[in-house]
């Protein structure tokens, strides 16, 4: 028996926010329109936000472990400190989005043909991630983990990986043209 998301309306997810509450787990805000909104410190933990449009939304220590982020569009999203864990991106825009920091973990994630161009992902957790065919282009990779992560056909044009851990990660593919590797060194 599959269970039923109880869909809610962008602004009483804000007005809601506003009044204090914090738990919208488990909802349905498939398309919402939440451009440049403050939700920082939310669960949000198994909600869809299918093809939501987030871009430059403050998005700080928000839970969104499990979440259905298809096709959304969080450019310039500042996400640091987020569980996006097993959470599902696949074509989602996260171009110059900030995913920084020790505590912004991406764990098993699916970020399939994603567009991070530009990102800050700098000491991101990204262990056993899937990266297949994603766009990281001058992506700031410094330090982050992605053991055992999926690169396969990914895009690092001008990354800075410097620090990064590549532990058991599949780089078949990969394009590190001009990328700075862990150990510092500039690719040709």
């Amino acid at each position: 028996m599959q269970s039923q998301r109880r869909s809610m309306e962008d602004n009483e997810l804000v007005n809601r926010y506003a009044a204090g509450e914090r738990d919208f787990s488990g909802l349905s805000l498939a398309y919402s329109n939440l451009n440049g909104v403050c939700l920082a410190g939310v669960d949000l933990h198994g909600t869809s936000l299918y093809a939501a449009r987030l871009s430059e939304a403050e998005l700080l220590m928000v839970n969104l472990s499990d979440a259905n982020l298809v096709g959304a569009d969080l450019q310039k999203a500042r996400l640091s400190g987020a569980c996006l864990a097993h959470a599902i991106l696949t074509g989602a825009n996260l171009r110059e989005a900030d995913l920084s920091g020790r505590e912004t973990d991406l764990s098993n994630s699916r970020l399939d043909w994603a567009d991070l161009t530009q990102a800050n992902l700098a000491e991101a957790n990204l262990t056993g991630v899937k990266l297949i065919g994603t766009r990281l282009e001058k992506a700031n990779l410094r330090g982050a983990n992605l053991a055992g992560s999926d690169l396969t056909g990914a895009k690092l044009m001008q990354a800075d990986l410097t620090g990064a851990d590549l532990t058991g990660a599949n780089l078949y593919m990969a394009d590190f043209k001009q990328a700075t590797m862990p150990n510092g060194r500039k690719e040709g």
